[in-house]
C-alpha cells in the first residue's frame, strides 16, 4: 500500500513543479503568492506527508525527505518573488538551478524509501559458475 502511496506523491511533486514552471514562464496567467507557494503542507504531497508522517516506517528518512520538501518550497517561494520583482537573470538561474537540485534530492529520496520497502528479487535463474582461467598445457 506505501509503495502505491509513495508512487502518488512522486506523480504530485512532478506535475506541481510543472505547474509551477508553466507560471514561472507565462504559459498559466493566474498570479502566484509567494506565500502560499512557501507553505509546504498545501500541496497534495506535503498534505499527505504531514498527514502520516507518525505512522510512515523509516522516520529519520521521512524527517529528512519533510526537510527538502519545505526547503524546495522556501526555494519555489523565493523564486516567485525573485520573478515578481523582476530580479537579475542570474539569480534566477541560482534559483532555477537550487529548485531542481531540491526536487531532484526529494525524488531520490523517496525513490530509496520505495527501493528500501520493495527490494528487487533475485533471479531465480542461477548464474554460471565461473572458474579461473587455466593456460593451455
Amino acid at each position: 500500500m506505501l509503495k502505491g502511496e509513495i508512487d502518488t506523491a512522486l506523480v504530485a511533486h512532478i506535475k506541481w513543479l510543472v505547474i509551477f514552471k508553466n507560471h514561472l514562464s507565462g504559459v498559466e496567467r493566474d498570479q502566484l503568492d509567494p506565500e502560499v507557494i512557501g507553505d509546504d503542507a498545501v500541496c497534495s504531497f506535503g498534505q499527505w506527508l504531514h498527514a502520516n508522517k507518525e505512522a510512515l516506517p523509516f522516520p529519520d528518512r521521512f524527517e529528512h525527505i519533510g526537510i527538502l520538501h519545505a526547503a524546495f518550497h522556501s526555494a519555489a517561494a523565493e523564486m516567485t518573488t525573485a520573478v515578481k520583482t523582476k530580479q537579475n537573470h542570474m539569480e534566477i538561474k541560482r534559483q532555477i538551478v537550487e529548485l531542481q537540485n531540491l526536487s531532484n534530492q526529494l525524488i531520490a529520496a523517496l525513490s530509496a524509501v520505495k527501493a528500501s520497502l520493495y527490494p528487487l528479487k533475485r533471479s531465480a535463474i542461477p548464474m554460471p559458475e565461473t572458474r579461473p582461467a587455466t593456460s593451455p598445457r
